[in-house]
């Protein structure tokens, strides 16, 4: 600017209003913010759909009926039972059956579909349910021979079945993140109930997995 502003005043007779134009041209252009190749760019908000195509992360992202995580090649109609409470060893209502009543004392398990009263039907979420429904006596044989020794006792227990293509049952596990009765006794002797149970053959000749949850009370 001062440079600019000293030689106006030398050339102010002929020169003038070239000098000035000038000078307010370059004053213009030495106000004006330059591009730089460093450009910054902002970080996406929340929520924002990611460029590599990413989905979100969510839970129960298999085709399971209502929750369950079924791998690849795995039934894509498993899931989560609704399973029921398992209260008081009185009456079953259901059935009117004691709550502790268990086929397995007239038989092994490999009848189960026939017990059960699905034998010949589709190996799905109903079928299934309903075979570990007619068994559950057996598992609260489990918890009551514990609660004996631990009153008060008393929770919920989510069993995981791996259930093979053939029928057997290749794992039978606890899920700790639906489960609130974590006693191992408990959960050995559930696991050893529900790996004598045969389910049926798959038509399709894939493996099942069944969340099934046991509510229990004193």
């Amino acid at each position: 600017m001062r440079i600019c502003a000293w030689t106006n005043l030398l050339t102010a007779s002929v020169l003038s209003g070239v000098i000035l134009f000038g000078c307010e041209a370059s004053t213009l252009r030495s106000s004006a913010p330059s591009d730089t190749s460093d450009s910054e760019v902002a970080p996406p908000t929340l929520g924002e759909p990611k460029s590599n195509g990413g989905s979100a992360a969510g839970d129960d992202s298999s085709g399971s009926t209502t929750a369950g995580d079924d791998s690849a090649g795995s039934d894509d109609t498993s899931g989560t039972a609704s399973g029921g409470s398992d209260q008081g060893s009185g009456t079953n209502p259901a059935d009117g059956k004691s709550r502790t009543w268990c086929p397995l004392d007239e038989g092994d398990g490999s009848k189960a579909p026939e017990v059960a009263g699905v034998a010949g039907k589709p190996r799905d979420i109903e079928s299934m349910q309903k075979i570990v429904q007619t068994y559950r006596g057996c598992v609260r044989r489990c918890y009551e021979t514990v609660q004996k020794e631990i009153p008060g006792l008393k929770g919920d227990l989510t069993m995981t079945l791996v259930i093979t293509p053939k029928g057997s049952v290749k794992e039978a596990m606890m899920n700790k993140d639906r489960s609130t009765l974590f006693t191992p006794k408990i959960v050995d002797c559930a696991a050893g109930v529900l790996k004598k149970l045969e389910f049926g053959k798959h038509p399709k000749g894939m493996e099942s997995k069944l969340n099934y949850p046991f509510n229990f009370q004193p």
